[in-house]
């Protein structure tokens, strides 16, 4: 949905930061590491993806392998 619609409604913005927090979660149970990012350039991004310009992106969450202490 678009940003104007989640903002109206904190109902559905709730659900959207749980699923970004289970991802979170996920990654970290399986030994990974993850970070939500909320500030980037929507159109940018929108057009990486070739997303449809009705869909706005809320989060970016790069997950990768935490460094191990190798001493």
């Amino acid at each position: 949905p678009p940003r104007s619609t989640l903002s109206s409604s904190s109902a559905a913005s709730d659900v959207y930061k749980r699923q970004a927090q289970n991802v979170c979660l996920q990654c970290t149970a399986l030994g990974h590491g993850s970070v939500v990012i909320g500030s980037f350039d929507d159109n940018a991004l929108r057009r990486t993806l070739n997303a449809p310009e009705d869909e706005a992106p809320l989060y970016v969450i790069p997950v990768g392998k935490l460094e191990t202490d190798s001493s």
